[in-house]
C-alpha cells in the first residue's frame, strides 16, 4: 500500500505568494492603471465594511423584488467583491479590521444550510439540483477567504469554513457537473454547451485548489473539473437529443448548440458572457498551475480569444464597447480581468492598450459588473508590458462557428466597424440571424435592441424575438429559437470586402431562402444584399433598429447622433413603404439594487425602428441598402442610384476612386452591360482609380466579367471572386 504525504505549502498561494507581497505594494504607485485598479479596490473596502453580515435568502439568482430582500445571487456576488478586497488588504497592509469584517461575513455565510436557493430543490424542478451559479459565486468568496485570511482565522474558522466550502460548495458542483457518475441527466448538464456549465465547474476546481492536498478527496474532485472544463474549452457542437420534458431545461430538443469557441477563437455567446468563463477559468487555472506546475488553460485557443476581443470592440470616446448581439449589451465591453490577465499571460500589448483605453468603462452601470472585481485587476495587471494601439484590420474577419463576422476600417475616433450575425439562435443567443450592428465616429447608430431583466416578460416577448433585429419579417412572423444560420462565404483583398450568411434554417419552412450579403467597399461603407424567396402570400418587412436622431431626406434616411451620421439608401425594391414602429431601447439593469419587475417596466424607454414593406408583395424579392457613414457636421455621401433592364445599383464617388455596385434584377437572364460593365454575376462592385482605369473588382455566383470591353475575371465554374488589378 502507497501511503501519500502532504505538507500543505503556506497561504496564500493560490494566485500570489508571500514572496510577492513587496512587489505588490509597489505596484500600487508605478502607473494610472495599477492606481485606478487599487482606487477602486479601497472603494470596495468601504462599501464592504458597510455590509451587514449576508441572511439566507429563498429567492434564486434572478429573482428580484421590493421587499430589500437580497437573491442569494446578490449576496454571493457583493461576498466575492468584499472578501477579495478585504482580503487582499490584510495581506497587502496588515489591516486587522478589514481581515475581521471579511471573516464575519464568511461565517455568517457558513450560517446558510445551503449555498443553493430552494428554488432549485424541485419548487421549479423536478429533478432537483444541488449546485449553480449561486453555489459556485459561494466557492470564489470562501476560497478567496481561505487563502488570503488563512494567517489571520483562528483553527476553529479554517475548520468551518473548510468543512462548508467542501460540502455545501466542491461536493454539488462536483456531483451534479463534473462527475459522470453522478452529472444530473438534464439538457444542461449532460454536455458542455454555454456558459454554465464552466461557470459552475471552474469554481468547484478553484475551491479544490484552496483546499488542496488538506482532505483526501482535492485531488480527485480537481481532477474531475480539470477534465470537464477540457471537455468545455474543445467541445465541438451538438442537437438537444429527445429527452422527457421534466429534463429539458429550457430549450426544445432538436435545438442545435454550436462549439464554444470557435477555431477562430469566437465564444457563441457573446463577449460579455465570455467574460465569466474565462474569469472563473483564470481562477481555476491559476491556481492549479501554481500548485502542480501544470498548464490547463489552452493558451493557444486564448491568442485567438484576444483577437476575438479586438476584433468585436470599438472605441468610443474614453470608453471601449463590445458587438451586442444575444444577451449581451452595447454599454459594456470585455472585463479588465480577462484584459489584464491575457495581456499579461501572452504579452499581448494590444489587449494591454485595450486595458489602458477602458477603465472607465468600469464605472458604468452593468448586467456584468459583478465580473470586474478590482482586486484581481490590481494582481494580474502587468504595468511593465507597453500598449499598443491595433493597426491594418483586415477588410472582414470571420468567427465561423460563432457566425460572427466583423468589417472595420480601425478602432480610431473617427474610425467604422460593421458587425454582422448568421449563426446559433438558442440559449443566450437571439432568433437574430443575418442582423448587423454599426459604429462609427464614437458613436452607435445601427443597433442591436439588447436585453431587459431575464425575469421581465419583455426579455422574451420582445427582445428574443426576430422583431427586435435588423433582419426580416414575413408577414410579421420570424426565426424560431432552434436552428443556427451560418456563414457560408467570405473573401477580400485590400479595400473590399465580402461576407454572406445563410439565415433560411432560423425560419422552418417559413421561407425558403434567406441569403444576406454585407459588401464592404473602399474602407468607407457598406452594401447590404439580400436574396429572399418564401412560401407563403404574407408580405416581407426589412427592419433597421437605431439610436439617435432620424431624418427622411431626398438621399435616403440619416441617422445622426453626437459626432456621427449614416445615410441608408434603399435602392432595391425602387417602391416601399417605410413605417416608424417603436420597441424598447436595452435595459442596463444594476442588480446591486433590488427592484419589482414593474418598477424596471417603468425605467424602459421606448425605442424607434423602421420596418420597411415592398410596394408589390412576390414570392422571390431582393433588396439592395447602402449603409454610408459620414461626420455628423459634414456633407451627405453623394450616392447615385443607376438602373438598366438587367441591373440596379448604384454609383459613389469617393473623390480618388468610384465605385459601380449592382444587383442583377429577379428574372434577369442575359448579361446587359451596365456602366460599360458586362458581367453574369448576380452582383458585382468594380471599382475605377481617378483616371477611370479598373482597380478592384468583384463578383458574386458568375463566370466572367469585363470591364471596357477587357476580360478581367473569368472562371469556369459559378463563383465568387474579388480581386486587385
Amino acid at each position: 500500500m502507497i501511503i501519500r504525504t502532504w505538507t500543505p505549502q503556506e497561504h496564500p498561494r493560490l494566485f500570489f505568494g508571500r514572496e510577492d507581497v513587496e512587489n505588490l505594494r509597489a505596484k500600487r504607485k508605478v502607473d494610472e492603471v495599477a492606481r485606478a485598479a487599487w482606487t477602486r479596490l479601497e472603494e470596495d473596502i468601504e462599501k464592504a465594511m458597510a455590509l451587514q453580515e449576508p441572511r439566507e435568502s429563498p429567492r434564486w439568482e434572478w429573482d428580484t423584488g421590493s421587499d430589500n430582500q437580497k437573491n442569494l445571487g446578490t449576496v454571493a456576488r457583493e461576498l466575492m467583491r468584499a472578501v477579495s478586497c478585504l482580503g487582499l488588504s490584510w495581506v497587502l497592509d496588515g489591516v486587522e479590521a478589514h481581515a475581521r469584517k471579511a471573516v464575519d461575513l464568511l461565517m455568517a455565510l457558513c450560517d446558510f444550510d445551503f449555498w443553493t436557493s430552494p428554488r432549485f430543490f424541485g419548487t421549479d424542478y423536478r429533478l432537483p439540483w444541488r449546485g449553480t451559479l449561486e453555489t459556485a459565486h459561494c466557492c470564489h468568496a470562501a476560497a478567496c477567504g481561505y487563502d488570503l485570511l488563512y494567517d489571520f482565522m483562528s483553527e476553529a474558522e479554517r475548520h468551518r469554513l473548510r468543512t462548508c466550502l467542501l460540502y455545501k460548495g466542491i461536493l454539488p458542483l462536483v456531483q451534479d457537473w463534473a462527475d459522470p457518475l453522478t452529472r444530473l441527466p438534464l439538457s444542461t448538464h449532460i454536455l458542455p454547451w454555454g456558459n454554465w456549465w464552466q461557470n459552475c465547474i471552474a469554481p468547484a476546481g478553484e475551491a479544490t485548489m484552496a483546499l488542496y492536498g488538506e482532505h483526501p478527496l482535492t485531488e480527485r474532485f480537481a481532477r474531475l473539473c480539470k477534465e470537464a472544463s477540457d471537455w468545455f474549452f474543445r467541445f465541438e457542437g451538438a442537437t438537444v437529443p429527445e429527452m422527457p420534458e421534466e429534463q429539458l431545461v429550457g430549450d426544445v430538443s432538436g435545438t442545435y448548440y454550436p462549439p464554444n469557441f470557435d477555431s477562430e477563437g469566437g465564444y457563441w455567446e457573446g463577449l460579455n458572457y465570455m467574460d465569466s468563463v474565462l474569469i472563473n477559468s483564470f481562477y481555476f487555472a491559476e491556481a492549479y498551475r501554481r500548485q502542480t506546475g501544470e498548464e490547463i488553460l489552452p493558451m493557444g485557443l486564448m491568442r485567438k480569444v484576444a483577437h476575438f476581443i479586438l476584433d468585436c470592440s470599438f472605441r468610443m470616446g474614453d470608453r471601449m464597447r463590445a458587438v451586442n448581439f444575444g444577451d449581451c449589451r452595447a454599454g459594456f465591453a470585455t472585463s479588465p480581468l480577462v484584459t489584464a490577465y491575457l495581456a499579461r499571460r501572452l504579452r499581448h500589448r494590444g489587449l494591454q492598450w485595450f486595458l489602458h483605453n477602458c477603465q472607465n468603462n468600469f464605472q458604468d452601470v452593468s448586467l456584468f459588473r459583478f465580473d470586474e472585481l478590482p482586486a484581481f485587476t490590481f494582481l494580474w495587471y502587468d504595468p511593465s508590458l507597453s500598449p499598443r494601439e491595433p493597426k491594418d484590420p483586415p477588410p472582414v474577419k470571420i468567427y465561423p462557428g460563432t457566425g460572427w463576422a466583423v468589417m472595420r476600417n480601425g478602432w480610431g475616433h473617427e474610425d467604422s466597424m460593421l458587425a454582422f450575425k448568421c449563426g446559433a439562435t438558442a440559449g443566450h443567443a437571439h432568433a437574430d440571424a443575418g442582423s448587423f450592428v454599426l459604429y462609427s465616429r464614437d458613436e452607435l447608430l445601427l443597433i442591436d435592441s439588447g436585453v431587459c431583466g431575464y425575469e421581465m416578460p419583455e426579455y422574451q416577448g420582445y427582445y428574443h424575438t426576430t422583431r427586435a433585429h435588423n433582419t426580416v419579417l414575413i408577414g410579421g412572423e420570424g426565426q424560431i429559437k432552434r436552428l443556427a444560420g451560418k456563414i457560408v462565404k467570405e473573401t477580400s483583398v485590400p479595400g473590399l470586402g465580402f461576407v454572406l450568411g445563410d439565415a433560411t434554417a432560423p425560419y422552418e419552412g417559413r421561407l425558403s431562402q434567406f441569403l444576406r450579403g454585407v459588401l464592404f467597399v473602399g474602407g468607407e461603407y457598406y452594401v447590404i444584399v439580400d436574396w429572399l424567396r418564401k412560401r407563403s402570400d404574407a408580405p416581407f418587412q426589412w427592419l433597421l433598429h437605431y439610436d439617435g436622431k432620424m431624418t427622411q431626406e431626398a438621399e435616403g434616411v440619416v441617422i445622426r447622433k453626437g459626432k456621427a451620421g449614416v445615410l441608408v439608401k434603399m435602392v432595391e425594391p425602387a417602391e416601399y413603404h417605410l413605417a416608424i414602429r417603436q420597441g424598447f431601447k436595452t435595459y442596463h439593469e444594476d442588480l446591486s439594487v433590488i427592484k419589482s419587475t414593474e418598477e424596471k417596466q417603468q425605467e424602459m424607454e421606448r425605442g424607434d425602428y423602421l420596418e420597411i414593406t415592398p410596394a408589390q408583395s412576390k414570392q422571390q424579392q431582393n433588396f439592395l441598402t447602402a449603409l454610408y457613414p459620414f461626420a455628423a457636421t459634414g456633407s451627405l455621401p453623394e450616392i447615385k442610384e443607376i438602373k438598366s433592364k438587367g441591373w440596379t445599383g448604384i454609383r459613389v464617388n469617393r473623390g480618388d476612386e468610384m465605385d459601380v455596385v449592382a444587383l442583377r434584377r429577379i428574372g434577369a437572364r442575359k448579361a446587359i452591360a451596365l456602366e460599360e460593365i458586362e458581367t453574369d454575376a448576380r452582383l458585382f462592385c468594380v471599382t475605377r482609380d481617378r483616371e477611370g482605369k479598373p482597380k478592384r473588382v468583384f463578383m458574386q455566383v458568375g463566370t466572367y466579367l469585363k470591364v471596357d470591353g477587357d476580360l478581367l475575371v473569368s472562371s469556369p465554374r459559378s463563383d465568387t471572386v474579388v480581386a486587385i488589378l
